[in-house]
């Protein structure tokens, strides 16, 4: 499970705490759990993570940070389509996972309140996640 201290992390790259940056950040908690991965193997160091994001918003941010994948060493691919989406793939066990975030997650919320529910809920109840 990511901590405050995760989170400080993503904040002192990304520069604050934002909701957009809380989906990408919760995106990476079911990638942790779902692919099995340590957090002492975090970040990743070559390309053994790679993650595929489908838009180009401040959680990508929480993905280079938490899990290492970076445009440089090639393990983060960008597919602009719109969508709060993320794949992860795990080259050293072959796992993967695909994370959406549900249709309609803070409808109706103000910005701080929707920080507030994205970072208090598990993965699970913010994503449709498949494999």
């Amino acid at each position: 499970m990511l901590t405050q201290e995760h989170l400080d992390k993503v904040e002192a790259f990304h520069g604050h705490v934002c909701p957009g940056m809380l989906i990408g950040f919760k995106a990476v908690e079911g990638a942790i759990a779902e692919l099995g991965l340590s957090d002492d193997a975090l970040p990743a160091v070559d390309e053994e993570i790679v993650a595929v994001v489908e838009n180009d918003a401040c959680g990508v941010d929480a993905v280079q940070v938490l899990l290492g994948c970076t445009y440089g060493k090639s393990n983060l691919i960008t597919r602009i389509r719109g969508k709060m989406a993320f794949s992860f793939f795990s080259r050293d066990t072959g796992k993967s996972v695909r994370l959406v975030l549900k249709p309609g997650c803070g409808a109706g919320m103000e910005r701080a309140e929707f920080a507030d529910y994205l970072f208090s809920h598990p993965y699970d109840e913010l994503f449709d996640v498949k494999e």
